[in-house]
């Protein structure tokens, strides 16, 4: 009984655990309590006074002070502001200097009035006839100004036109310098031409003499009759035994006239001062430039031979005449010479010293041959070729040319019309245009009806010479025509010639000269693209032809067809 009573507050041992299980749930029902027991916003208090004890502290506006007043502070302030702009004007002082002295990118060559568009050479007599009496005039080429600006000409020049006996034949025979032959007009209808000129922003080139007249020259009458100004004008002779001498009764005296005219004494320098006043008076009437004919035989001495000096220095004072008047007008007067002198031989009429807008110190522009006489008439692959290739190295360096390709005499195929118009406007020179040759004609006559037929079906979307020339002129003012380098090339017996610059469309000419349909590969042209599309095509036997809009217009460059004698312009963007 005292065992069991001393026991009497034992638990079972399995009663005991149930005990113990439950005291230990009711803890974990005191803790979950807790844990979702709410706190009120009212019992959260946030001192955001209070000092943070471990946070960044900054200086007080007192601390800040002494430092901005501290003598060792203000030193370090102004040197470092001083050294900052020593350093930026330093900076500023090389920029400047690199600016200055550094190599400088070569820059395109300016391009002047007279190497863009083509020189259209026209005949007065044979241009346009306003008044219906059988001779063209002045009046009648003013009418045609339009025409000519459609076809993509810049720049007229006029055989001599100056007072002189009636007759076409007769034009080099000069009565009076400073006014027009009656037939042709009057200085009334040249001021009225000059004014429309240059309403279209047109340039005019004309013929200047200076080495002979005709026997009706007032100067010629006052050296017979031995007036003291005036009676060396001529080269004069008491004997005149060979040929070329021709004598005058009033004075008893032979006169030099190997052209059946009489020659003036251009080694007399009053002769060489009234030529000067004759150039002074016509770019006061407009003129934009001369072609100085007969150039080369300008003076010759006692023993009747060329003293081609005198002459150079002849030439050296018309050329002052032009660059003075040029600098203090709106634009350019030139000097150009128009020759029977092969390619290779023009080198020497730009004078020494051509600078990169190339000027030289005699003429502006020289034109040899057409190409079509300079190769005898064999217009093949080869000859084209290496006539470009002379373009490019035989003259002296930045000269520039200009080109005819054909004469009113030296016709080319009627076939090859426009492959050579086409092959004259993308080479790197002034194209020069005879009349007519924009219709495929190179007739001493304009024929009328002809252009008038050939601008009306181009104006319908007709293919026709007028199309493709005047289409093609007017590349005449693109970045790569004038500044492009030019690649010439035989590609399967076809004149290949393209021409590339960068930033700029590139454009490739190709001409078949066979009488076979080709097939070519174009694709290693230098900086030809993958694809090319053409622009335009000669018309061969398809005059006044309608384009096929099925045709397709781009080719791979690697598989480009050619008909047997067709000339084809493409366009193309350059890889470099």
């Amino acid at each position: 009984m005292g065992e069991k009573e001393e026991k009497g507050d034992a638990v079972p041992e399995g009663e005991q655990e149930k005990e113990t299980l439950a005291g230990e749930g009711e803890k974990k029902m005191i803790v979950e309590k807790s844990v979702e027991a709410k706190i009120s916003p009212a019992e959260v208090k946030v001192d955001l006074e209070a000092p943070m004890e471990d946070g960044f502290k900054g200086l007080t506006k007192e601390e800040l002070m002494r430092f901005a007043t501290d003598p060792f502070w203000v030193r370090l302030r102004w040197i470092l502001f001083v050294l900052f702009w020593i350093i930026w004007i330093a900076m500023l002082v090389a920029s400047i200097v690199i600016i200055v002295y550094a190599p400088k990118c070569p820059s395109p060559d300016p391009k002047q009035w007279w190497q863009k568009g083509p020189i259209y050479k026209v005949d007065i007599a044979n241009f346009k006839d306003s008044n219906n009496d059988g001779t063209g005039d002045i009046k009648g080429l003013e009418g045609e100004l339009d025409y000519l600006v459609e076809t993509g000409v810049n720049t007229i020049y006029l055989d001599p036109f100056f007072k002189g006996p009636a007759g076409v034949g007769n034009k080099y025979g000069v009565s009076d310098f400073q006014d027009v032959k009656a037939e042709l007009g009057t200085l009334a209808d040249w001021s009225s031409l000059v004014d429309q000129l240059q309403l279209r922003n047109m340039k005019v080139i004309i013929d200047i003499i200076p080495n002979h007249v005709s026997e009706q020259h007032e100067w010629f009458e006052l050296s017979v009759s031995k007036d003291p100004t005036y009676q060396d004008f001529f080269i004069w002779s008491s004997t005149g035994s060979a040929p070329g001498w021709v004598k005058n009764s009033e004075r008893g005296q032979y006169y030099w006239a190997p052209t059946g005219l009489p020659e003036l004494n251009l080694a007399n320098p009053k002769v060489v001062e009234e030529m000067k006043k004759v150039m002074k008076f016509w770019l006061n009437k407009g003129v934009d430039g001369f072609n100085l004919d007969s150039f080369n035989t300008l003076v010759e001495d006692q023993h009747m031979k060329l003293d081609l000096k005198a002459s150079k220095d002849i030439v050296k004072q018309f050329r002052t005449v032009v660059d003075n008047f040029g600098e203090t007008s709106d634009s350019s007067r030139i000097l150009i010479a128009l020759t029977d002198l092969q390619l290779v031989d023009l080198g020497p009429l730009y004078g020494d010293d051509i600078d990169e807008n190339h000027i030289g110190q005699l003429f502006h522009l020289a034109v040899g041959v057409p190409m079509s006489d300079d190769m005898q008439g064999d217009l093949n692959v080869k000859n084209i070729v290496s006539f470009i290739q002379e373009v490019k190295t035989k003259l002296p360096v930045n000269a520039w040319p200009a080109i005819a390709v054909s004469s009113p005499v030296s016709v080319v195929e009627a076939d090859m019309v426009d492959a050579m118009n086409m092959l004259s406007i993308i080479l790197p020179a002034t194209p020069f245009t005879n009349m007519g040759q924009e219709l495929g004609m190179a007739a001493v006559k304009m024929n009328w009806d002809m252009q008038k037929n050939q601008t009306k079906a181009s104006t319908e979307g007709r293919l026709t010479h007028y199309s493709v020339y005047s289409e093609l002129a007017k590349l005449r003012q693109s970045e790569t025509i004038l500044f492009g380098t030019i690649v010439a090339e035989e590609i399967s017996g076809c004149l290949v010639v393209s021409r590339v610059k960068k930033g700029n469309p590139g454009y490739l000419l190709v001409i078949n000269f066979s009488q076979e349909d080709l097939k070519l590969d174009l694709s290693k042209v230098k900086s030809i693209a993958e694809n090319i599309r053409i622009l335009t095509s000669s018309v061969a036997g398809r005059e006044f032809a309608l384009p096929d809009p099925k045709m397709t217009k781009t080719f791979s460059a690697a598989e480009v067809p050619v008909a047997a004698r067709q000339a084809l312009m493409f366009t193309f963007v350059p890889s470099f």
